[in-house]
């Protein structure tokens, strides 16, 4: 069985609150150039995830959904922000960075809900 389209509609919220709604400027700024910044951030949007996770698979399931995607969050992180950093002068590039950038983790999030998924 695959995931249902509430379900993926459902993470995609969360991720939007997770990484954008609770992101102030601050810690925005903050995480392109400290791992230690870019580590809160990481916790406080796979706490959202893995709150929505929670209503959408069993207990051991969302656990293992979560963590994985906090990983790849942290990884995709590290990476597309050294190049916001660098073109953050730059709106145009710096925005097709961050787009990629969400591409990326709407890819992993789907990509891990049909794997997890209780079949």
């Amino acid at each position: 069985m695959h995931a249902t389209l509430t379900s993926v509609i459902s993470l995609l919220f969360g991720h939007w609150i997770g990484d954008f709604l609770l992101q102030w400027d601050s810690l925005a700024k903050q995480k392109r150039t400290s791992v230690y910044w870019l580590g809160l951030h990481v916790l406080i949007y796979s706490v959202v995830i893995l709150g929505f996770a929670l209503y959408l698979m069993p207990f051991k399931v969302a656990l293992l959904f979560g963590s994985a995607n906090a990983v790849l969050h942290f990884f995709t992180d590290l990476v597309t922000r050294r190049f916001a950093a660098r073109f953050s002068a730059t709106p145009r590039k710096l925005f097709m960075i961050i787009g990629f950038d969400q591409l990326i983790h709407t890819a992993t999030l789907i990509s891990l809900l049909e794997y997890f998924w209780p079949r």
